[in-house]
């Protein structure tokens, strides 16, 4: 396992949060389904100067009228970066007062979720301010042609979300690690996998054939403790199960560079304390594309999301007792 400090709340700040086709910088945001969707936030947010990111986070909106509107006022649906989201799960594991709110349902619900499905978060917002009541969570779409309504198609992300494994999967407990790794018995983190996909979209009005080829390399994983809100573990894709088989016990597989593990310092729940720590695991990949079957270009800063929910007690005697 690699921990390592970031700066800021997101560790996602320094890189752009994109689908392989925001990346080929060739698509308008589509309109998202049942009434979430709309403009993107913006790839690269880091809240500062992110008028929707801090409007999501200023306690005064609640029960105000601020970012519902009124007459005449421009209001749109806004689906948030990935950046943005991991920006907001970094800004509620600094501040263990926020204990409820449309913010940590949301997430609680995207956690809770398929994870076979990519999803996205997305809010209301008036004149550039978000409404946080609005807040939800809905399965991703992306646009593949810019040629009009009438010849405009969605498909889902096509890079999925990472398809975790986390032992133990209840009953985490403060000082004792809980191992996440991908699975590998299909899906990404599988010996070998990639992901090779073709479609047709449009440049300029012209009809383009896209190939994209993509293989997962780096898994992160960031507990949402509030005991440290910028440490993030990383780990080879596709990281490592627990093996109860093995001779070394939890806290030493635990420590071994192909582990990735989160390690919580606060128990959840009681007064003041969410029920929950909200954190997420990251799928960083390697990617290409063609288009009319030119060279492959590579695509940077490109991820895939997932966000993890947990439930942390404390126990009197500890589970392990060798270093």
């Amino acid at each position: 396992m690699s921990r390592q400090r970031v700066m800021g709340p997101g560790a996602a700040g320094a890189r752009a949060a994109v689908t392989f086709l925001a990346a080929l910088a060739l698509l308008a945001v589509a309109p998202a389904p049942a009434g979430a969707g709309g403009n993107g936030g913006g790839a690269g947010a880091t809240g500062k100067g992110d008028t929707i990111v801090s409007s999501i986070i200023d306690t005064s909106n609640a029960g105000s009228s601020r970012g519902k509107g009124h007459s005449g006022s421009r209001c749109v649906w806004v689906t948030l970066s990935d950046t943005q989201v991991t920006w907001l799960i970094h800004y509620l594991a600094g501040h263990p007062e926020i204990t409820s709110g449309p913010l940590v349902d949301a997430l609680a619900a995207w956690s809770a979720a398929d994870g076979q499905a990519t999803y996205d978060l997305s809010v209301r917002a008036c004149d550039g301010v978000a409404d946080p009541t609005t807040l939800t969570f809905h399965q991703k779409l992306v646009p593949i042609t810019d040629a009009g309504p009438a010849a405009t198609s969605q498909l889902r992300t096509l890079l999925p979300p990472p398809d975790l494994v986390i032992t133990p999967l209840t009953g985490a407990v403060v000082g004792e690690p809980v191992f996440v790794s991908l699975r590998t018995d299909a899906g990404p983190g599988s010996p070998g996998y990639s992901l090779n996909a073709s479609q047709m979209g449009t440049i300029g009005g012209q009809p383009v054939k896209i190939d994209i080829r993509a293989t997962p390399t780096i898994l992160e994983v960031f507990e949402g403790d509030v005991g440290d809100a910028s440490t993030i573990d990383s780990c080879p894709a596709p990281g490592r199960a627990y093996d109860p088989s093995s001779e070394l016990g939890p806290r030493r597989q635990a420590r071994l560079p192909e582990t990735c593990a989160m390690v919580f310092t606060h128990r959840t729940g009681g007064p003041g304390r969410r029920t929950e720590w909200t954190g997420y695991a990251q799928l960083d990949w390697k990617a290409e594309y063609s288009i009319n079957g030119g060279p492959w270009q590579e695509i940077l800063g490109l991820f895939s999301l997932r966000p993890i929910s947990t439930t942390v007690r404390e126990v009197n005697t500890a589970i392990e007792r060798q270093p």
